[in-house]
């Protein structure tokens, strides 16, 4: 899988099934035709929607919820490179609640008035 493939320090990967499996869809809709959600965004979702702040929930809490019978396939997991914290000690608020400072470099891109703006010359 492409988890065994990552070399670069503290990755964490977590795929929907092992290599030999199929990774299945949670319901559809049937005025589209189409899928919208697969088993696994859906069982995520439903284990980080009960997450509060000040939550004590740790990774390995968020991972059990992955089990065969809600998924039907097995979860993959690769920490081989997750060398710096046990993910037993890691607060799901503070994995998913991390955040970055990014500088792209690029100015940002001016958003244009509505037209009611523009019409009324502003404000």
């Amino acid at each position: 899988s492409l988890a065994n493939h990552l070399y670069s320090p503290r990755i964490l990967a977590v795929g929907s099934s092992h290599v030999d499996e199929n990774s299945y869809s949670y319901g559809h809709d049937d005025y589209i035709g189409v899928s919208m959600v697969d088993r696994f965004t859906f069982v995520l979702l439903e284990k980080l929607e009960r997450i509060r702040i000040g939550s004590q929930a740790t990774l390995v809490d968020m991972f059990r919820a992955f089990t065969p019978q809600r998924l039907n396939s097995r979860a993959a997991f690769n920490f081989n490179t997750w060398t710096h914290r046990p993910i037993a000690e890691v607060l799901i608020t503070d994995f998913f609640g991390a955040t970055v400072t990014v500088e792209t470099g690029v100015p940002p891109y001016q958003v244009l008035a509505g037209k009611e703006e523009r019409a009324s010359g502003g404000d």
